[in-house]
């Protein structure tokens, strides 16, 4: 487990006329977990399903992963066959988004046995059915995920299921990425707390480089008009 502020420094966009804009070391923050050491980020409640914190037989990164193993449900079980990883903040905080790669493999050939979730006190921002989208269900390859949120909250919450008793899941990699402010995922430059021109700046260069940060309207990993759309959306609703 490691904690390290988020600092983006990149060059100038030319095209554009967009200066390097670097995120405030102070209230935009990231914690990963990586599974590399026993300490971890999160607090785990298995339900009818088996789970190895550390270990070695896959990883995205690094020597180790969380393994989800098959669970004991036949199909279709959900809430009753399910792993919780739990990420308690020391305050409420701006939760930005979560981060995380993932990988199944079936014993039927079919990825379609394995679902994650992802949430925060107020319920769940996002489902992803069929976690890995390959040729090989049988061996998975390594998807990446990000979900933006953008709410107050004092968990970060992962859900993982099982649902057909034959798929092994894999995670690693997981990052939270949060902010001690309460002016969403629009506050990217500092001043932080106030959103103006700087903002909107930090985020073309973040679309620009494609940072997870820009993929906001859906979170699939392409970068279009409907993440700028998503973006405006959020400056639009200013600070609570």
């Amino acid at each position: 487990m490691h904690c390290r502020p988020v600092v983006w420094i990149t060059s100038a966009i030319i095209s554009m006329g967009v200066c390097p804009i670097a995120l405030s070391q102070d209230c935009h923050l990231v914690q990963t977990e990586d599974f590399e050491t026993p300490d971890t980020l999160f607090e785990y409640t298995p339900i009818n399903v088996p789970y190895v914190v550390q270990d070695d037989s896959a990883s995205h990164t690094g020597a180790h992963a969380l393994r989800v193993n098959p669970s004991t449900c036949p199909s279709s079980c959900f809430d009753d066959n399910a792993l919780d990883l739990v990420h308690t903040f020391d305050e409420p905080v701006m939760l930005l988004g979560v981060e995380l790669w993932a990988r199944e493999a079936s014993t039927t050939g079919s990825a379609w046995g394995g679902k994650i979730r992802v949430g925060h006190d107020a319920g769940w921002a996002l489902d992803f059915w069929g976690i890995v989208d390959n040729n090989d269900p049988t061996t998975g390859e390594w998807q990446h995920k990000y979900v933006p949120i953008g709410v107050i909250s004092s968990h970060a919450n992962i859900r993982v299921w099982d649902i057909t008793n034959r798929s092994t899941i894999w995670l690693d990699d997981i990052t939270l990425y949060y902010s001690t402010t309460s002016c969403g995922l629009a506050d990217l430059a500092p001043p932080c707390g106030v959103l103006d021109f700087s903002d909107v700046l930090a985020f073309l260069v973040a679309f620009a480089g494609q940072q997870v940060f820009a993929d906001l309207a859906p979170s699939d990993g392409v970068f279009d008009f409907s993440d700028v759309i998503g973006y405006l959306n959020a400056f639009d609703a200013g600070c609570p």
